[in-house]
């Protein structure tokens, strides 16, 4: 089966979480802070509405809690990668002319 090209994801992602002084990436990590305060409000409420015995309510809290903050951690943790890491030039050049170009390897 021959290889197919496709976009470059992860060269995106550097370059819009390394532009205009990291503004993109300092949005995107307030935006999943903000979502993370949000599922954690709201998993508070409802905890006590899913028939959960009152006496486990604490613990589902505590449990739900640490889920949101470990996946709102995942979401961050991409474009702090990107502001502090240098990007790495990937292994698959004849398929993706844009990372030739960009990275002087000729046609």
């Amino acid at each position: 089966m021959p290889k197919v090209g496709c976009r470059d994801i992860y060269a995106l992602e550097y370059q819009i979480f390394n532009s205009a002084g990291y503004v993109w990436a300092i949005f995107y990590i307030f935006s999943v802070c903000v979502f993370m305060t949000h599922a954690c409000l709201g998993w508070r409420k409802v905890t006590p509405v899913l028939g959960v015995p009152k006496l486990h309510i604490p613990k589902v809290e505590k449990i739900g809690y640490g889920i949101m903050i470990v996946i709102g951690l995942v979401y961050i943790s991409f474009p702090l990668w990107c502001m502090f890491t240098k990007e790495s030039i990937g292994k698959e050049f004849d398929l993706q002319e844009g990372a030739r170009k960009a990275y002087g390897l000729g046609m």
